[in-house]
């Protein structure tokens, strides 16, 4: 199931840096969301210990995984998140996680400086 978003593990993760105090580090519980469906996210997030699942629901209302994220991936809903668009799958912490957290706004701006045309 890790496998399913391959392309995120094409995005080369050179000059990105993370602070090692807790200010940008978030720990979280299971059950409780990163990002829920019909929200725009605020956060893009480096797992440093944990899993968390997107959920998405169908017609019916019935839940379905559709991805998973584990220790030493970025979570996100991507490009949704860049964009500024509601979320259409949720997030959720599947066991104890440990997320360094860069909000989207500072990435988003990072891309009209670098590559004013990219957004």
């Amino acid at each position: 199931m890790n496998s399913i978003l391959t392309y995120q593990r094409l995005i080369p993760v050179t000059g990105v840096t993370f602070a090692s105090g807790r200010e940008n580090c978030t720990i979280m519980r299971p059950e409780i969301f990163f990002l829920e469906a019909g929200r725009i996210g605020r956060y893009i997030g480096f797992v440093k210990e944990g899993t968390l699942k997107y959920i998405a629901v169908d017609p019916e209302g019935n839940e379905h995984i559709i991805n998973l994220e584990f220790a030493g991936e970025f979570v996100a809903d991507f490009p949704d998140s860049i964009y500024g668009v509601p979320s259409k799958v949720s997030i959720k912490v599947n066991s104890p996680c440990e997320i360094y957290c860069v909000p989207t706004t500072t990435l988003r701006n990072r891309l009209y400086a670098d590559h004013g045309s990219f957004i």
